[in-house]
């Protein structure tokens, strides 16, 4: 770790905390903290080496995560982990009346303009729809191999794979024997996109949801069909 000392202001991203903004300033005898619009400003004394900072951050973060406000739906500093890519939500100095998302640290960042409310409806819409053009980004390369696999698995394989745009509806088997996967599914538990996959190759055999249907179906998900189907509905989307 560098011992350079600490001047002026930044800010970095932590892990857990998210954004932390920091300034030293000259009056400061010790290490404050607070939260603004979900970020975190921290206050530094004078003549503090960067191996200090991380350290005293070290020490405050867990007393800094206990009192981190309860926010609306999306805040600076989030990260949304699809798991395959992460999703970091950032405020930018821009002129743009835009949230921009762009490839960064194996994943995207959000960039959304400082001046934005993000409790007001029109800028979570819009934060909403961005991560929905990033799942349909993503969901080619995530989801069919996957669904490959487990059709491989079950020895059932449809005349093709798609990608939907469906919220409502995760997946469907349509009578010539394709399978259409919403790309909305990169922002479940892998456990939850399989279900969804099983459930539609179940469909290959059985174009209902009769008993013999469900048979195969929690076959195909070792005996958890039920409790994978209690997991999906109280899941909550980031959408």
């Amino acid at each position: 770790m560098s011992r350079m000392v600490l001047v002026g202001s930044g800010r970095m991203r932590d892990a857990d905390l998210g954004v932390v903004h920091y300034v030293v300033r000259s009056q400061a005898k010790r290490f404050t903290a607070r939260w603004k619009t979900g970020e975190l400003q921290l206050t530094v004394p004078p003549s503090v080496s960067e191996q200090e900072f991380y350290h005293a951050l070290a020490e405050m973060k867990p007393r800094l995560l206990q009192r981190r406000p309860l926010s609306d739906k999306y805040y600076f500093g989030q990260t949304i982990d699809a798991g395959e890519f992460r999703v970091f939500i950032e405020s930018i100095e821009t002129n743009s009346g835009r949230i921009q998302a762009r490839r960064a640290n194996g994943g995207w960042t959000l960039y959304v303009p400082e001046s934005f409310n993000l409790s007001d409806f029109e800028v979570v819409r819009g934060i909403s729809n961005v991560l929905r053009r990033i799942a349909g980004v993503e969901a080619p390369s995530i989801l069919v191999p996957r669904a490959r696999k487990l059709a491989d698995e079950v020895g059932r394989h449809p005349v093709g794979w798609t990608i939907s745009k469906g919220q409502r509806t995760l997946g469907r088997c349509d009578s010539r024997g394709y399978i259409a996967l919403s790309s909305l599914l990169v922002y479940y538990p892998q456990e939850i996109r399989d279900y969804v996959i099983y459930h539609e190759l179940a469909h290959l055999s059985e174009m209902n949801h009769s008993p013999r249907f469900h048979e195969l179906c929690d076959r195909y998900c070792r005996g958890r069909e039920r409790e994978l189907i209690a997991r999906l509905k109280a899941y909550k989307l980031p959408l």
